[in-house]
Formats: structure tokens, sequence, C-alpha cells
């Protein structure tokens, strides 16, 4: 059964605001201005790059068509919630409860967690194409770090765990 929305997951914010240092944080913001303008072109790049990684997740969603009004749809939804994200990093408890519900609508549809290591995989490829040399191995890493307290408040979100 998924958390009440005032319910920090267990770990979520002990865990990220240890491993999320300041210096993580301010990289993660510069580098999100960076590669999420504009964020529709990003977006567009990350879910072909999801769809590469993982033909199989096309079943999610009722087209594939990237330009497809639906599409563009969610993919503002994705990249307005990692924005989201990255804004409140300082604060995570802000985020958690948008999170979580995120994470019950995803198992409503049937979404399985394994899929969010191909978004993981997607989104490192997509911020390495964007950012080129400033894709560093610590941007790399703020950027892992931050992907994992994102799906890990998600994932208390959903039911079938």
């Amino acid at each position: 059964m998924p958390h009440a929305a005032s319910t920090m997951p267990q770990g979520t914010k002990e865990k990220g605001s240890a491993l999320l240092t300041e210096e993580k944080k301010t990289l993660l913001r510069k580098t999100w201005a960076i590669a999420s303008q504009p964020s529709v072109q990003a977006g567009n790049k990350l879910f072909k790059t999801l769809f590469q990684i993982a033909p199989s997740a096309s079943t999610y969603f009722s087209s594939t068509d990237i330009d497809a009004d639906d599409f563009q749809r969610h993919i503002q939804l994705v990249m307005g919630t990692l924005g989201t994200a990255i804004d409140n990093l300082d604060d995570l408890s802000v985020i958690v409860p948008g999170l979580q519900g995120l994470g019950a609508t995803h198992d409503s549809l049937g979404v399985r967690i394994e899929y969010f290591k191909y978004v993981k995989q997607a989104l490192l490829q997509t911020l390495s194409q964007e950012l080129q040399d400033a894709f560093t191995d610590d941007c790399r890493e703020a950027w892992t770090l931050a992907f994992d307290v994102i799906v890990g408040a998600m994932i208390s979100g959903m039911s079938n765990m």
C-alpha cells in the first residue's frame, strides 16, 4: 500500500541529505539549467534514448510518436518534475508527497519498477550528450544520486514493490 502523502520514505531524507552535498546540489542546479534548455528538446532526446535502450518501454504508452500532443504533454510533465526535484534538493520533504503520488500513478498503469533503471540510463546518456565536457565523473555521480532519491520516493508510493 502506498505511503501516506506526508510520510517521507524511510531513510530518503537522511540518505539524500548525506549524499547530496552542497557541492553536488550546486552542480545539479547548474547542469540542469544548461541541459534542460529547451526542456522539450531535452525531453524528446530522453524518450528517444529510453526507447532505444528499452524498446519494451513503449508498451506503457498509447503512442510512441514523440511529436504527438499527448506525448509532448508527458514530456513536459517529466521535465517539470525533474526541475521541481532539482529546485527542492534542500528540502526533500517538499517533493516526496508528489513523487509518491507519481509512483502510485505509474503503479496503477502497471509500470514495473525495473523500468526506472532504463530511464536512469537514458537520463544519464541524454545529459552526457547535452553537457558534453561538462558531464564529468562528479556530475554523473551527482545525477545518479539525485535520480536514485527521486525514484526511491516514487517507488515508496508503489504497491507492487
